[in-house]
């Protein structure tokens, strides 16, 4: 921890990461109508750049207001941008056996009838060899979703992963 009051480390187990959901409001001068836009950033530099970007693209700027967590900037064309940031927590941890299922490329999406029978309340990850002991099953093609997440061409995937995409029974 630094001297300084205005500096946090922040410190995670494994398996836990902490990443920010940045929402941008966008007013042109003139409009009526805001558009806003959402997005995931890996660290509060990234949305930093953000908007250093931004702000080199667009006209002079007129106002700026900073608070915890957001900044509005106003332009002298009258459009005004808003930026708000929060900080959520994804868990990447097996709820059986703890392993980070991120770590070993076994991050995938089934459909809810198969999760919910195996998590009744939905919540959590599990590793595939929790998630077939709790259905006490082997998975095949037909339980995953055709979300892009288990598209096997994404990027490293798990054997065991890879295998339970490609398995017809």
């Amino acid at each position: 921890m630094s001297n300084d009051s205005a500096s946090f480390e922040v410190r995670t187990e494994p398996g836990v990461q902490i990443k920010w959901v940045v929402t941008v409001s966008d007013r042109p001068a003139g409009a009526d109508e805001t558009v806003t836009t959402k997005r995931l950033v890996e660290s509060l530099h990234e949305v930093e750049r953000s908007i250093e970007k931004t702000l080199c693209d667009r006209g002079r700027i007129s106002r700026t207001v900073y608070r915890a967590n957001s900044r509005d900037v106003h332009f002298a064309d009258g459009s005004v941008i808003e930026w708000n940031w929060q900080p959520t927590t994804f868990d990447w941890r097996c709820l059986d056996c703890g392993v980070d299922t991120d770590a070993i490329d076994e991050y995938y999406m089934v459909h809810d009838q198969v999760w919910l029978q195996a998590a009744p309340d939905g919540k959590g990850q599990l590793c595939i060899g929790c998630l077939e002991a709790r259905l006490g099953r082997t998975l095949s093609a037909t339980d995953f979703t055709d979300a892009e997440v288990n598209n096997p061409g994404l990027g490293a995937r798990s054997v065991r992963l890879v295998d339970r995409l490609n398995r017809t029974e």
